[in-house]
């Protein structure tokens, strides 16, 4: 059979769940695409493993945006579409956060976001699944309106993938010697 790129070699049983992951601790780093230090990354497609790692440039670091961990404000999702030249999947990948407040430091970082190209990593309630997303051509600010007074002092906004320029993989889980230590320096390489 020609045209089949990937085989399913296992299934899975969620019968009887000890429990489920439904929400992600509220805070992400939000890393500049131009930090990743691009030899380093490490992307494996092997059908039962999905998985990055990568390290950022010398002196570069992410930056931690954090919300309050009773809220839900924080999360990822991803859209699946079909590339219609080549008839293979692509992914659009999301990451929602809230922006708080009216001052000139808040307006500065949504300028930033509004000009630059992103990774994000989020990690997972109740484990130590960190997802990244945006790893192959990053992320943006997605078209928005910023309602101070009707968003009860801010706007929930989104990080995602250019509609032209999507991922070729959902979001992969990031994988190092210590995990949760990256995500809480934020992958710093100071």
């Amino acid at each position: 059979m020609a045209g089949v790129c990937a085989l399913l070699t296992s299934g899975f049983d969620f019968s009887c769940p000890d429990s489920l992951a439904r929400k992600y601790y509220q805070e992400m780093v939000v890393i500049n695409a131009d930090d990743i230090d691009t030899t380093s990354v490490n992307k494996n497609i092997d059908p039962t493993i999905h998985n990055v790692s990568f390290s950022l440039k010398t002196g570069k670091t992410g930056y931690k945006f954090i919300l309050p961990e009773s809220g839900g404000s924080i999360f990822g999702t991803f859209d699946k579409t079909t590339n219609e030249l080549t008839g293979g999947p692509q992914y659009i990948h999301k990451m929602n956060y809230a922006v708080i407040g009216a001052d000139e430091a808040t307006k500065a970082i949504l300028r930033t976001l509004d000009k630059g190209s992103f990774i994000v990593a989020a990690r997972v309630k109740g484990t130590s699944i960190i997802e990244i997303f945006g790893i192959e051509n990053g992320l943006v600010n997605a078209d928005y309106t910023f309602d101070l007074v009707g968003g009860s002092g801010g706007s929930v906004m989104v990080l995602q993938s250019l509609e032209n320029a999507p991922e070729t993989h959902i979001p992969f889980v990031y994988k190092s010697t210590d995990e949760i230590a990256d995500f809480d320096s934020s992958f710093s390489n100071i």
